[in-house]
This record gives structure tokens, sequence and C-alpha cells, in this order.
């Protein structure tokens, strides 16, 4: 009985989520962005969409919702 009691409490366990910041230059203003993922992303997959799709573009910075979701991130530029 003890043992079930156990497992049902390690299902339910959520994933812990951390907040990660990374800075950026773009068209000349620097910017932070601080990524919410789950703690067992590697830090360095986040860094390399964040390379992708921000840094040196000539375009502005804008919000995509998605950018994040394979890992069910999200992100807050400032």
């Amino acid at each position: 009985m003890m043992k079930k009691q156990t497992q049902q409490q390690n299902k339910k366990k959520e994933v812990e989520m951390i907040v990660t910041k990374f800075y950026f230059f773009n068209q000349g203003k620097q910017y932070t962005i601080s990524v919410t993922a789950p703690d067992n992303v590697p830090k360095y997959r986040l860094k390399e969409i964040i390379d992708k799709n921000f840094v040196g573009k000539k375009e502005p910075v804008t919000f995509n919702p998605t950018l994040f979701s394979q890992y069910k991130g999200t992100y807050t530029v400032s």
C-alpha cells in the first residue's frame, strides 16, 4: 500500500520551470530575453533558437509565441 502511494506522488510531481536570461544585439541595440522552460532542457538549445531567430537580423525583434513551444517554454524580450 505504501509503495503505491509513493508511485502516485511521483507521477503528480510537476516539471520544474526555470528562467534563463540571454543578452544579444539586434540593429545596434542590446536586448535581454528571459526564457522560461523546463529545467531538463539544455541551455545551449535555447541559445541556438535565440541565435537563429534574433541575433544579427536586419528586421526588428518581433514576438513569436510558438518559438519555444517545442520545449513547452515561453519568453519575454526587454
